[in-house]
């Protein structure tokens, strides 16, 4: 992805990536686990669920979105790049 498709993608997700951020840090959702089923190629939507949930399980059928999941995991190369997604939660956390 080139560096201005992926400044238009994270611009497009900000307001989703505030909604998410609000709906979990207000306290209402937390748990032991949480369950993302569909999850896609993408971890944008549990980043800010770390810190409210002990175990986030992520599932998706198909195997290329579960492949890039497992490519962050291992800090593969091939791996999306979340850290723009990061910094933002963090700056929405204070």
């Amino acid at each position: 992805m080139a560096l201005t498709q992926f400044k238009i993608f994270i611009s497009a997700h900000t307001k989703e990536v505030e909604v998410i951020f609000v709906n979990i840090s207000v306290g209402d959702y937390q748990g032991i686990r949480l369950l993302d089923f569909g999850c896609g190629p993408s971890i944008h939507e549990v980043i800010s669920a770390g810190a409210w949930y002990k175990e986030i399980h992520m599932a998706d059928y198909l195997d290329r979105c579960r492949e890039q999941v497992q490519n962050w995991i291992d800090k593969s190369p091939k791996a999306f790049k979340w850290t723009p997604f990061f910094q933002q939660y963090a700056q929405l956390e204070g």
